[in-house]
């Protein structure tokens, strides 16, 4: 597995993108979980996290990795944040879909997408959290794990 932290920079408003690629299950989710929560912490308080997970290359995912979704909602959630899934049908939307947790994760086809669905100022806060707009981060720091 392959993941990649996007660091926001001063040029946009401070999302932060994360990507997997690969499998995700109990062996791989460590080097996932670190990269997610290093993004949070690199937003200090009272910034507000805003986060987006992209898991359009991921070819699988178990529920140890929804565990991670729940936790990494809660989370962001719980500093007033705003977090975002991009994924496609399969594998993501339909285990998401088998588990009834789509209301939770809606899915979003790219960051764009994600990144607008945070912007709309007149939605409230959708099911994933509240946020502000802005585009996504360019810097980037990867680590390859496989």
């Amino acid at each position: 597995m392959v993941t990649t932290l996007h660091h926001p920079t001063t040029e946009h408003s401070g999302f932060w993108l994360v990507q997997a690629s690969g499998e995700l299950d109990i062996g791989t989710l460590p080097d996932l979980e670190r990269e997610l929560f290093q993004a949070l912490s690199i937003s200090p308080p009272p910034s507000t996290p805003l986060l987006v997970l992209d898991l359009l290359p991921v070819t699988f995912l178990d529920c140890a990795a929804v565990r991670l979704l729940h936790r990494t909602r809660a989370a962001v959630l719980g500093r007033g944040g705003w977090f975002s899934l991009v994924h496609a049908e399969r594998p993501t939307g339909l285990l998401l879909r088998r588990l009834r947790l789509q209301h939770l994760f809606p899915a979003y086809e790219s960051v764009g997408d994600a990144v607008r669905a945070a912007s709309v100022p007149s939605c409230g806060s959708p099911p994933c959290g509240g946020g502000t707009g802005g585009s996504a981060p360019t810097m980037t720091y990867e680590r390859n794990t496989g």
